[in-house]
């Protein structure tokens, strides 16, 4: 998850650098890459997002798992 994150932010520099290189000789293609730069963004912050909440974390139930009754192990 982290090298999505990480690609993704990468993807918004990479835009942001080419809305700067193509904003003179062409404004509307600048103006593309910069949507494209806070898509990767937006992207980036869903992401993360998900991957930071909070997980379900079931009890476990009073029968020991499966390898601890293998071993002779219980609860």
């Amino acid at each position: 998850m982290r090298a999505a994150v990480r690609f993704l932010n990468e993807r918004a520099e990479f835009c942001l650098q080419m809305a700067e290189y193509t904003h003179a000789p062409h404004p509307d293609i600048s103006a593309q890459w910069h949507a494209a730069s806070r898509q990767a963004l937006d992207r980036a912050y869903k992401l993360r997002d998900l991957v930071e909440q909070d997980w379900l974390t079931p009890e476990s139930s009073a029968e020991p798992p499966i390898a601890a009754r293998a071993h002779g192990k219980a609860g």
